[in-house]
């Protein structure tokens, strides 16, 4: 199907309950907002949707749309940055979003981030298989993870 020039980004709470209204407008990508790989975490930091739930609708919605996952990084996270990734091939996303929270730590949290991936890359991890790329984008302090076996 032809795909439209729309980005959506939601927090996932309706996302369930409009999933047939997005995939008729084929959007470019639909991103959610998942903090956290535990609902300790995440729902700690979103408030108003559970992870259970944000689980369950992004499996759904990633089997008929082009979702990806959008989180923040922070401290409270980013020991679980690793399993966010894991998370996101076993609910079928391809393509995951990493901002860092405060522009005043953004150069250190960068640099943590970037080590991880850079030994995540040697551990050859669950996530990489060997199949994934990322790059930084350092006007935006963002760095984008894409799972390329699963494109």
């Amino acid at each position: 199907s032809k795909r439209n020039l729309l980005s959506i980004a939601t927090n996932g709470i309706k996302l369930d309950e409009m999933m047939d209204e997005l995939v008729n407008c084929a959007p470019e990508n639909v991103r959610v907002s998942l903090d956290g790989a535990t609902a300790e975490t995440n729902d700690i930091i979103r408030r108003g949707v559970k992870f259970k739930y944000l689980k369950e609708t992004i499996k759904r919605a990633a089997k008929v749309l082009p979702v990806q996952i959008a989180t923040v990084v922070m401290n409270r996270n980013l020991g679980e940055i690793g399993e966010v990734l894991d998370l996101s091939v076993d609910l079928g996303v391809y393509f995951v979003r990493l901002t860092p929270l405060r522009l005043a730590s953004r150069r250190n949290d960068l640099s943590r981030i970037l080590r991880f991936f850079s030994k995540r890359r040697q551990n050859k991890t669950k996530s990489d298989g060997g199949q994934s790329s990322f790059c930084f984008n350092g006007l935006s302090s963002t760095i984008r993870y894409k799972n390329v076996s699963r494109q």
